[in-house]
Formats: structure tokens, sequence, C-alpha cells
């Protein structure tokens, strides 16, 4: 090219996406030549040198030959979404699970789930739940009005209350779900979680006498209601528990969590377009775990022959790889999703611009990995990587794949394993998609064809709390009752607080009234051990100065060390449990050579250390140096497993020197 006017813009940009698609963005010659032509565009020598470099590669993707094998009859299955070499159909069968389908905006990765997988599955009987952001999805109304799909857009017209448990499961085991995927998607930690669990459960127990399910209204109102000590834990919990509660109640999703009970038993035999784009980033990621999860647990309880697609769009923050990265916050909802959902007869089909961000669950798990145009290289290595394409020729081809031709590389993980190229047939019609229009009434009135579904709401039952009730507890609670309480708890300090109260008699309502007034009138500290390793804690109480003066008892010593309360409880706990177990010479703070050891004992004839972790997890390498070569074994006990891996990794050198285990570990080998 002669050099005389400027080279026209939309050519450089046009050589520019050329180049990125490509794949020789990262080529340093490339980058720096166009890099002098865009800021510049007279500048004809740099633009000609670039030519020359860019035009071999392109005259070779004109020419390129396909390296990858044209697959076998074995890739074609019930469900079509694509045409190989010798128009060989490309499909996967409904059972295998699940499905992962990658590209950059425009490929044709959302048309190949919503308009070929979908209304394939729909005719099949399979019903498809859609969690979408782009409002294409919605055209599905119209173009399949036989399918019955209805559009869920968080307004007041389909409701569901997520504190209702699915039908067949208690609510200790959808609280203690439902309360997990909260504290993973709001970022808020395991202290929180156990005063929610403890707060619906109680809230619930109320709501029975009515007959009616309390939403989460109800139980902001009610934590709100509480007044709890302004320096005690349950303080701070209800602090942050009524600031994300109360974040969703203020957001665009406060319409459809208005009912005391919805209507997601009767949308499990429906086809359903969720509309999550409007919803806050973690919003989408509890509110489409919650729905996951229910769909889930629901199925696993009531026998049902459906078999579910979950079609997630644009699915990178609810697969996001830092959800992983988090051991303390323990494996992430939507793993044990993927992995679990199959017994439920439920696919996911998971759609995403950006593999390389996402977390290493749904590539582990997804039996159909489809890949379409990508210009990012990470992404693009991610993906081949999980498809195991190692070879040079197909791993340069497959950069190279057509946008406009909408090809795609296909790998199976059964059937035909090997991976393929393929592209995406067309339907007739198809180019009509666009045109289509629909409306928030054309959806409404959609809606209102589902006359069961939209009479199974019922309108919730706001919480009042009693007037001057903390005035009404203290004149009720006699003195004498909240005596014997605490002397129960100083005689016999290791008996939960659920045992106590079976063991003296008190009914359910008394117990809570009395823990309550002990708590808020600082008479005794609570303490929550996890005793069995699973998710559920054991309540118990440490007198305080004040409860001792008034069962005028005096104080049991608790050792020198500047030890916590939670330490010192623990210390005592466990050395109640050695000597019931029979382990010889139990002593709490035992000193070696002026050095001491949390808890010491003998078993088998040999001498045992045990330090006791509760959150300085480096100075455990001291106790470690420090108990080494005075006993035969050291054992380091934390408070669950989510502190014993942070430990291990804190001691990875010291691994085989001392031996780590949860509490709930530490009483099961004893």
């Amino acid at each position: 090219m002669q050099a005389g006017r400027p080279i026209d813009i939309g050519q450089v940009l046009a050589l520019a996406k050329q180049i990125k698609d490509l794949g020789l963005e990262d080529d340093s010659k490339i980058s720096a030549l166009l890099n002098c032509v865009m800021a510049d565009n007279s500048d004809y020598e740099s633009y000609n040198l670039l030519m020359l470099l860019v035009q071999p590669y392109l005259v070779e993707k004109s020419l390129r030959t396909n390296p990858f094998p044209s697959p076998s009859e074995e890739a074609d299955g019930e469900i079509k979404f694509g045409v190989a070499e010798e128009n060989q159909f490309v499909g996967f069968m409904p059972e295998e699970l699940h499905i992962l389908i990658a590209g950059e905006p425009g490929t044709g990765k959302t048309t190949i789930a919503n308009f070929f997988i979908a209304p394939q599955a729909i005719s099949q009987g399979i019903k498809c739940w859609f969690f979408v952001k782009a409002k294409d999805t919605e055209k599905l109304v119209k173009l399949y009005k036989k399918a019955n799909i209805i559009t869920v857009d968080f307004d007041e017209q389909v409701k569901f209350n997520l504190m209702e448990p699915p039908k067949n499961v208690t609510r200790h085991e959808w609280y203690a779900s439902l309360w997990d995927m909260f504290i993973q998607a709001e970022a808020i930690y395991d202290g929180t979680k156990n005063f929610l669990i403890e707060q619906s459960y109680d809230l619930a127990s109320e709501y029975d006498k009515f007959g009616v399910k309390p939403s989460l209204f109800e139980l902001h109102d009610y934590i709100k209601s509480k007044d709890f000590p302004k320096m005690s834990r349950s303080f701070h919990y209800a602090e942050s528990a009524l600031n994300r509660i109360g974040g969703i109640l203020k957001g665009p999703v406060r319409g459809a969590l208005d009912c005391s009970s919805g209507c997601l038993e009767e949308l499990v035999n429906e086809n359903v377009i969720f509309n999550i784009g409007s919803l806050p980033a973690s919003q989408q990621v509890f509110i489409v775990n919650a729905l996951i999860s229910w769909l889930f647990s629901y199925k696993e309880n009531n026998k049902t022959d459906l078999r579910h697609f979950l079609i997630i769009d644009d699915a990178m923050l609810l697969f996001d790889a830092n959800f992983e990265k988090r051991p303390d916050r323990g494996m992430p909802i939507i793993n044990h999703h993927l992995a679990e959902v199959r017994k439920a007869k439920i696919n996911m089909i998971v759609i995403g611009q950006y593999p390389s961000l996402m977390g290493q669950g749904i590539f582990g798990t997804s039996s159909t990995k489809i890949m379409f145009t990508l210009s990012d290289s990470n992404d693009t290595n991610r993906m081949l990587d999980s498809m195991g394409v190692q070879d040079k020729e197909q791993r340069k081809f497959a950069r190279l794949i057509s946008k406009e031709e909408r090809e795609m590389l296909v790998k199976f993980s059964s059937r035909y394993p090997a991976p393929f190229l393929s592209k995406m047939y067309k339907i007739p019609g198809m180019e009509k998609i666009d045109e289509l229009e629909i409306s928030r009434e054309d959806k409404r009135k959609n809606n209102s064809r589902f006359v069961y579904i939209l009479e199974a709401v019922k309108p919730r039952r706001p919480y009042k709390a009693e007037k001057k009730e903390a005035e009404e507890e203290k004149s009720e609670e006699k003195l004498d009752e909240i005596k014997d309480v605490l002397n129960d708890i100083f005689h016999r300090q290791f008996v939960s607080s659920n045992d106590r109260a079976i063991d003296l008699h008190l009914s359910n309502e008394k117990a809570k009234r009395i823990y309550r007034h002990i708590e808020n009138e600082k008479l005794a500290e609570p303490v929550y051990l996890n005793l069995s390793g699973r998710g559920g804690q054991s309540k118990f109480f440490v007198i305080t100065d004040k409860g001792y003066g008034l069962i005028k008892k005096p104080r049991k010593p608790e050792y020198s060390g500047g030890k916590g309360s939670l330490h010192v409880f623990i210390q005592h706990y466990l050395a109640d449990y050695l000597k019931n177990k029979g382990c010889k010479q139990v002593e709490i703070e035992k000193e070696f050579e002026g050095k001491k050891i949390d808890l010491f004992y003998i078993k088998d004839e040999k001498k045992v250390a045990v330090e006791i972790c509760i959150s300085t997890f480096k100075t455990e390498y001291i106790n470690v140096i420090k108990d080494r070569g005075k006993c035969d074994r050291i054992m380091l006990v934390c408070l669950d497993n989510n502190a014993k891996k942070k430990l291990i990794e804190e001691l990875a050198g010291l691994s085989s020197e001392a031996e780590i285990y949860s509490i709930a570990e530490f009483l099961k080998i004893i």
C-alpha cells in the first residue's frame, strides 16, 4: 500500500480483529506493529510490515485441513445439536450429565442451549428450568406455545417462600442447607449460619400454632425484635444477618418472596424461565443455588419420574473458581449439586464466556463439553486441556474455529470419547427469532393461564412481637428456677443445654426462656462445640462471676496462662472425658521444665500432650516444638474440620510429629 491518504480506520480495526481471531495478539512483533498503526493510521511502513506477518496465517486459515477425526454414528444421540463432516448428526442422551458450553458473545452458545437442546428436551417430556440474564430466552414462550413455559421475573405474580421446606424434608435438614447457601453467597461466617438456623427453627416452631410458614420477612422482624446484649456474639450475628436479609427484602426479589406458601411444588411439573438479570451478584448466587437445592431435595424425597434440565446461562458468578479457594467455607454448594443431582434425574447445562475463571467442579462432572470460538488464550487452553486435546496441530486448529460458520469443538466422555469438529445445524425459520418481541404484559397474560400455580400461593402472617416481652419474661421467670438451672450447670458443667432441659424436665418453651434469661442477664456465657463432626453444634454454658454470686458458689479454678473462656472450657471438657475413659494422670496445664502443656494424660503407658487450637494457628508451631521430646505423642485439637485444614497448612513441615484432630475426631479415637 502506497503512502498518501491515512489508512481507513475501519481497515485497521478489521485487521486487529483478524489478529485476535487468529490468536496472534501475544506475538510481540505483531502486537508492536499493530500498536504503531493504531496510534498513527498514516504509518504505512508499519502497516505493510504487519500485513506481511499476518498474511501467511490468513492463507493458512483459508486452506486449513481439519486434523480432528470425523466422528462415527456413536456421536449421535436423542437430543441433537450439531452436524459434523459427512452430515453426521451430533447429539447426547438425556441421562448423560452434565454439559458445559463455552464461547465468546455471538458464537451461538446460548442459542444452542435454548433453541436447539431445550425444545427437543421439552418434546420428550423433560422439564426445563432456565436461569438467564438476557431476554432472548423469553421468546420461547411465543415460539413454543404448546410447551407451556412460565416466566418468573421475581415480581408479585409468581411467588415462593425459601423458608418453606420441600415436602417430606425436615426443617433441620432444609434450614442447614438454606443457610449454608446463604453464607457462601453473602460471604459471612459459620457463627451467623448457626445463629440463623436456631432463629429460623424457633420462629417456625412458634408459627406452627398459626398453621402457616414464616418467610424471610418474618425472620427479619423476629430477629430485629430480640434484645441481645450489645457485647454478646448473638448481637453481632444478628447485626450481620439483618444486614444481609434486609438487602434481599429491599431488592428486586422482594415481591416474589412475599408469601407464606409459594408455588415451587407446582413449578416442579412445568418449564420455567427465571430471569435473574435484575438481581445483584450475591443474590443471583443465593437464589439460583436455593432453587436448585429445593428441586433436588424435593425430587429426592418425593417419588417422581420427571427428568429436569437446568440451563444456566452466563454462569460465571455461580461457578466462580474463587468459591473453591475458600476451604474455610467448605465445598461450594454448586459443586455438591453437580455431584449429587444425578440421583434425582437432574442435568445441568452450564453456559460461560470465561471458562478459565470457572471452578474445577463443572469440568470434572460434565460428560459433554462444547467449545465455540474463544478469543482469550487462557480460556481456549482451559477448554482444550479439559477435553484432553494435546496434539499441537489440533490445538492450533482449534484456535481458528470459525465464529461465522458456528463451528464448535465437541468432546463426549463416553460413546465417542475423541474430540471432533462440528457445526450448529440450521433449523428453518431460526432467522426470524430476532424479530420476535415479548412484552411484560405478554408474559403476565401467558402466566395467567397457570391458574393452579398462582392459586397455590398463600399470604404471609407478619410477625408481631408481644408488647413488653422482656418485662413479662422477667416477671414470669421464678428466681428459684433460674437458680436450679445454674446449680445444675455448676455441678454438671459438661452436659449440653438440650440434655439438661430433658434431665430437669423442662418444656421446650420454658428451657428457651430460662436459657435466654441467663444469657441476657449475663449469668452464664454460651459455648458451642461441634461434637459430631457434622453441621450441628452442641450448646453449653459457663457460669460468670454474676452467676456464681447468685447461687453463692465459689468460682471454679481456671488455671493461669491468659486462656479465653472457650479454651478453658474445652480443657476441662476433654479432661473430664479422658477420666471417664480410664486415662491416667489427666492434668490441665501440666508443667515440664518451666513449659506448660494444655492437657496431659497417660494411656497405654504412653505420655500424651494435647494442645488446644482455637484461632492462633501459627503459635501451634511453638507448642509442637515445646512438647517435642517430653511426650510420646503430641495431639493438636481444633474446633472443627475447617480449623483443622488451616492448622494442617500452617504445620505442613511438622505433620509427622503432631497428630491433628477436630474435637469430634479426638473424642472418637479415645
